[in-house]
């Protein structure tokens, strides 16, 4: 009997279970059998990228879509022409966003096939927003209306009236901040990619903005965002807005019932930043041809809707975002929007460390802002702006 290699990421406790279960009847239906390894999204990278220096390990793996730029320069992976995978392989198959993470722009062929997506949208108490008089459906057209949402819901002594995840989700401030610096027809990176652009005017006024949300926070509020702690204030009913993905959506532990009954789900003003994950085909693959059949396999409309759940994300496939499971609940509707009609980061050698060093500033002027509270949000910003902006610059250099 054919064997091969597949490793993914423990997203939920439910993954492995969810996989094996597809995995045996891809099993019953061709023949091959996959052994089934998880890895923790925490120390992945480096092991994959060890079974690529090693040009040994699983056939087909899970990447981050951010990772996948850094796998082609190191030229450890297979393309993935149509002829193999059939309709998975079809750009018009995806939304555009998780298609643009799987070849760099003079590529013919696809390095990879999206195969989870995650959307970062907005979080909300609908009775806290009643209370303030805030109309629901003009709250979040725009950044400016998300600050006078906010300024209302700080007028009725909410705590946080907006959170932003410093404690509970590191890239999460990078991620819901491109909300912003797109509405500016801004870019992060110059188009040849060598120089970061945050420090232009109208950027830098973009990431003032959207750490100002900050400013309506109440000390007990601030206190409570500083706090080491795995749990959001969202969670807690201290904040009244709050930016995530569907895992926000996937508590730990028990929540207030004014929480539950009030939750309610908006897009950020687009085109918001799409996330999720990939599938790749390694070099070192001994079996290709049970390989792109699996990839076809878990790649179909049918499978994504079974594995998407299980791994606390979305499929990427625009005829699975059709089905009833994605149009009809209130949550996965606005997610799926966001999907079709939001965007990434364009694809990037570097990223991984680009992206790093951008977490670490956007964590720290969120750290200051709250624990300084009389120190003007511009001069913060446009201090760590300017330290970020030599560090980034250093690394695109390379």
């Amino acid at each position: 009997m054919e064997e091969i290699e597949l490793s993914v990421m423990m997203h939920t406790a439910e993954t492995a279970q969810t996989l094996q279960a597809m995995l045996d009847e891809f099993k019953l239906q061709t023949g091959i059998k996959v052994n089934l390894t998880c890895l923790d999204w925490v120390t992945a990278r480096a092991e994959l990228n060890k079974a690529a220096l090693y040009h040994h390990g699983p056939d087909v793996s899970e990447v981050g879509s951010t990772w996948v730029p850094d796998l082609i320069s190191m030229d450890v992976l297979s393309t993935l022409p149509a002829y193999e995978i059939g309709e998975a392989g079809n750009a018009s198959e995806y939304a555009q966003a998780c298609w643009s993470t799987v070849q760099m722009p003079e590529d013919n062929l696809p390095w990879a096939l999206p195969w989870h997506a995650e959307a970062y949208v907005i979080h909300y108490r609908k009775d806290l927003l009643a209370k303030a008089g805030v109309d629901e459906a003009k709250a979040f057209r725009t950044h400016a209306d998300i600050e006078a949402t906010a300024a209302s819901l700080a007028k009725i002594g909410v705590p946080a009236p907006v959170e932003l995840t410093l404690q509970t989700d590191r890239y999460g401030n990078l991620h819901a901040l491109a909300s912003w610096i797109w509405a500016k027809n801004g870019e992060f990176l110059s188009k040849d990619s060598k120089r970061l652009m945050l420090g232009q005017p109208a950027l830098l006024q973009a990431i003032k903005s959207y750490f100002g949300l900050l400013k309506h926070a109440s000390a007990e509020g601030r206190e409570a965002m500083l706090a080491k702690t795995d749990t959001p204030l969202f969670h807690r009913g201290m904040s009244a807005m709050t930016f995530g993905t569907i895992r926000m959506a996937m508590p730990e532990g028990d929540i207030p019932d004014e929480v539950n009954k009030n939750w309610g789900w908006a897009s950020l003003p687009q085109p918001c930043f799409i996330g999720g994950s990939n599938l790749v085909l390694w070099k070192h693959s001994r079996n290709k041809r049970a390989a792109f059949r699996l990839l076809s396999f878990l790649s179909e409309p049918a499978m994504l809707q079974r594995s998407s759940p299980a791994m606390a994300t979305l499929p990427p496939r625009l005829s699975a975002l059709r089905s009833e499971q994605y149009t009809q609940d209130p949550m996965l509707k606005v997610m799926g929007e966001a999907i079709r009609n939001g965007r990434t980061y364009p694809p990037l050698r570097l990223w991984g460390l680009v992206e790093d060093k951008l977490v670490a500033a956007l964590l720290s002027i969120g750290a200051q802002v709250l624990s300084n509270p009389l120190e003007a949000v511009d001069e913060i910003v446009e201090r760590e702006i300017e330290t970020v902006t030599h560090r980034v610059e250093m690394i695109l250099s390379q």
